[in-house]
């Protein structure tokens, strides 16, 4: 999550649970929502010619020819933050 959105995020969560005085309830509210909001991360596996593989998800993705690396950072099927191929050092 962006860092001036989950301000935001935080201070509304804060705002609404006021009573709160040690803000236990806030804090778990914003873990959880941290929590679910990471992004996964996956690296395309190399399939053979220029189809590539999503290792988080399995989505198979086709490239203009087979010495071309996918140039997308995200998995259109999942979303993953794609991090280069296997293959790369």
């Amino acid at each position: 999550m962006k860092p001036e959105t989950r301000e935001q995020f935080m201070n509304t969560v804060y705002n609404i649970l006021h009573d709160d005085g040690t803000n236990d309830r806030a804090n778990q509210i914003i873990d959880a929502f941290d929590e679910a909001t990471e992004s996964e991360k996956g690296k395309w596996v190399h399939l053979g010619g220029g189809e590539y593989c999503c290792d988080a998800c399995g989505n198979v993705i086709h490239t203009e020819g087979s010495w071309e690396k996918p140039r997308q950072k995200l998995c259109p099927a999942c979303g993953a933050e794609m991090e280069g191929t296997k293959d790369d050092a």
